[in-house]
């Protein structure tokens, strides 16, 4: 009597799939925030045009007045950024769990912007010495370039900690290779990134009106610069929206 041949099921090839799925998920990493008009930083402009006629007369005077001005202007900016985080309970088994996570965020997030202003003053000291190193000017005029480099700071850096919760790892593993459009999408999708590389490009674009021999009081060092970036951080945020999901 023949013997009837037993059925095996390979689980191989579905644990191997599933090893793939959960290796892909971990290598994209999501943009920690959904993109919004609500997002644009219309505060900018106003307080660049809250100090601007008197910046003409005395830079350095209302550059110091200015920055008392913009860090409560970003404070408040910051609460909109932890409103927009991107909420982890999608799947009802995690509902429980996500509240209490929400409880510990809402509870964290003064201490998170706080932290994020203070951070963004303290990486105003290596952006003064990149400034510094650019060709700013050495003799009479390092003070107003502090001053630029702290308004700078907080335009550029600020959004970005607070978005990523201080947390410097995953920031740099938005950049690291393994999913296919990973970099195009924290550039062009992530909509605080490419403010702050809209601010960087308008304060690059801001040195050019200085060198030229027009004579206006527009031209003094860093007014152009200052215009540059808070206008170009602006423009690059409003930029990022139609490529954001």
């Amino acid at each position: 009597m023949p013997t009837k041949a037993k059925k095996s099921v390979s689980f191989q090839a579905s644990t191997t799939d599933e090893l793939k799925e959960e290796t892909n998920a971990e290598s994209q990493v999501e943009i920690p925030f959904n993109s919004s008009a609500l997002l644009v930083p219309f505060h900018l402009p106003v307080i660049l045009g809250f100090i601007f006629n008197g910046l003409l007369e005395n830079p350095r005077t209302l550059l110091i007045q200015g920055i008392p001005t913009l860090v409560a202007a970003q404070f408040g900016y910051g609460i909109l950024i932890t409103k927009r985080f991107k909420s982890s309970n999608t799947n009802s088994k995690k509902k429980s769990k996500s509240s209490n996570n929400n409880n510990k965020n809402n509870n964290n997030t003064p201490i998170l912007l706080v932290g994020s202003i203070l951070i963004s003053i303290l990486l105003s000291i290596p952006l003064f010495i990149v400034i510094i190193l650019f060709g700013a000017p050495l003799y009479g005029l390092l003070t107003e370039t502090f001053l630029l480099s702290v308004h700078l700071s907080l335009i550029l850096f600020y959004p970005i900690l607070v978005s990523y919760k201080l947390d410097f790892a995953q920031f740099l593993q938005s950049f690291t290779p393994g999913s296919g459009d990973q970099i195009y999408q924290q550039l062009y999708k992530n909509q605080l990134i490419f403010a702050s590389i809209g601010g960087v490009v308008g304060a690059w674009f801001g040195v050019l009106p200085i060198p030229l021999d027009w004579d206006r009081d527009w031209q003094q060092w860093p007014i152009t610069i200052l215009v540059g970036g808070y206008i170009g951080s602006l423009l690059g945020s409003i930029l990022s929206l139609p490529f954001s999901e």
